[in-house]
């Protein structure tokens, strides 16, 4: 479908993001928003935010209305399936088609779900791994036989009180590990979820290899970041025998605005019951 169909078609596209008392967080959700314009330049956007910031989601539904967009596409700025993609966000789409009947509104899976999210971590995980040198022999099943190109990866996310959205992320970190080639990889949570963000670094400093590098699965830049830098560091000060990086946060990135417009273009969403 070409931009001319979507908007002879007047479809409106809806950022559903999580929002944050962090400023750096809604700058960069705007930011989001704006590279993913220039991938829709005749489609109207507009950004909604579900927690601390305005405007809010229903706020944004009723500006596109207002608009006179009469086909809305909501996409989810989230990573993964947790209450707010299951729950919340299918509460607020059945609220506005209530209140809009004129509107047709959907909702589309969650841009974590799409697979160019991967091309960002695996680009920036490739370009800190070491580089194979041919010399040394490396038997991966052995837990003693230590390379110094072997490297382990332990992807930190937010997390969820969802089972099914911490096995999704667990599943993106198995993903994620295959793409780079990492001999160990383990995924940890900051703030739901089991296993702890500390107690996987704990684990990853015995593993044999010569580096670990820590992906802050997260979207945006904000406190959550913050949090994953120090837990790097404290890593660095306690465990000084092996090399330690971060990569991530994910956006605002090109990686997450092709997700999103191929969500819309696709008008991949399931009617909401």
């Amino acid at each position: 479908m070409n931009t001319s169909d979507l908007q002879s078609n007047n479809r409106g596209l809806v950022l559903a993001a999580h929002g944050a008392r962090d400023q750096r967080t809604v700058d960069a959700a705007y930011e989001q928003a704006s590279m993913i314009s220039e991938r829709l330049p005749h489609v109207p956007i507009e950004t909604g935010f579900l927690e601390f910031t305005r405007p809010t989601i229903a706020e944004a539904i009723a500006h596109m209305a207002t608009r006179g967009v009469s086909e809305m596409v909501l996409v989810p700025l989230f990573l993964a399936a947790g209450a707010h993609v299951g729950r919340d966000l299918p509460a607020i789409v059945r609220e506005g088609r209530a209140r809009y009947g004129d509107a047709t509104l959907r909702l589309t899976p969650h841009v974590g779900a799409h697979t160019a999210l991967l091309a960002g971590p695996t680009d920036a995980i490739g370009g800190l791994a070491p580089k194979p040198t041919g010399t040394v022999a490396w038997d991966k099943s052995r837990d003693d036989s230590a390379s110094p190109n072997a490297f382990g990866i332990v992807l930190l996310a937010h997390g969820s009180r969802r089972g099914s959205a911490i096995d999704e992320t667990r599943r993106l970190a198995e993903q994620l590990a295959i793409r780079v080639g990492a001999a160990r990889h383990a995924c940890g949570f900051l703030a739901m979820g089991e296993p702890r963000a500390d107690a996987v670094l704990r684990d990853a400093a015995a593993w044999p290899v010569g580096r670990v590098i820590v992906h802050g699965h997260l979207l945006f830049p904000g406190r959550m970041i913050d949090t994953v830098d120090q837990l790097v560091e404290a890593m660095r000060t306690k465990n000084p025998d092996r090399a330690w990086h971060r990569t991530g946060p994910l956006g605002p990135s090109e990686g997450i605005a092709r997700a999103a417009s191929e969500l819309f273009t696709d008008h991949s969403g399931k009617p909401v019951a």
